[in-house]
């Protein structure tokens, strides 16, 4: 069983990771973190930086130019992005736009800042801009996963990214609703992560090989969600 994970986070160091994998996509939530612990990173990983368009614009599209990050991660949470900021967000990704990397969207809702939870129709108008990048939905909407799943899965720049949320909300009604993200979306838009170290990886893993055996999902299908759709997307070429 080969493994991506799609969502990984280095704090500090890797320590306590658990999972045994070929790649996995390191994460960086802050710029100044990014500075200090890509050299961290093992040579067969890759690099999602945050698009910091408002306090480090000229950086982050120096990285994507020079084929140092392979992704980019937008989380409105963290960069106080609210419906009014998407436009200065469109504008600025004009700029990266050609490189044609990946973006990943936090989608996870949680907190009391409303005003900065992931937007779904801004998400949809991004997918739209620019049809020629990938856009990730990490965490899958979280507790609205079905909404995210009903509103984006025809659209075939979207994929959706599982992590966090298989192992955080496992006991909660929400969990039947992964099942069904996983038997009716596309499988081939579908990638596993962790979020590591905000939940156990190996856990993570556990709870998704429980789903599939439960929606007799075959091994290629498996294949492609654990390790192949994410390859292509950060790494590229085919299997």
């Amino acid at each position: 069983m080969r493994i991506f994970d799609a969502h990984c986070h280095i704090e500090k160091t890797l320590q306590g990771y658990n999972l045994q994998t070929q790649h996995r996509n390191i994460i960086f939530n802050d710029v100044d973190l990014y500075k200090r612990l890509q050299v961290e990173v093992d040579a067969q990983d890759t690099k999602t930086l945050l698009f910091d368009f408002r306090r480090n614009l000229d950086f982050v599209t120096e990285q994507a130019t020079k084929k140092a990050i392979q992704g980019f991660k937008v989380h409105s949470r963290i960069q106080k992005l609210n419906v009014s900021g998407y436009e200065e967000l469109y504008d600025a990704f004009q700029t990266v736009e050609a490189e044609k990397l990946p973006v990943v969207f936090d989608a996870f809702y949680t907190g009391s800042e409303l005003e900065y939870q992931p937007n779904l129709e801004k998400i949809v108008e991004f997918a739209r801009l620019f049809p020629n990048n990938t856009v990730i939905i990490a965490h899958c909407g979280g507790y609205r996963v079905l909404e995210y799943l009903q509103h984006l899965k025809n659209i075939n720049n979207i994929v959706f990214e599982l992590s966090f949320s298989l192992s955080y909300l496992q006991y909660s009604s929400v969990y039947r609703d992964f099942e069904l993200l996983l038997r009716f979306g596309d499988r081939n838009r579908i990638i596993f992560g962790t979020d590591f170290p905000y939940v156990d990886a190996q856990d993570q893993l556990k709870v998704f090989l429980k789903m599939a055996d439960d929606l007799n999902m075959n091994e290629t299908d498996r294949e492609k969600i654990l390790y192949t759709n994410a390859k292509k997307l950060f790494i590229g070429g085919s299997e």
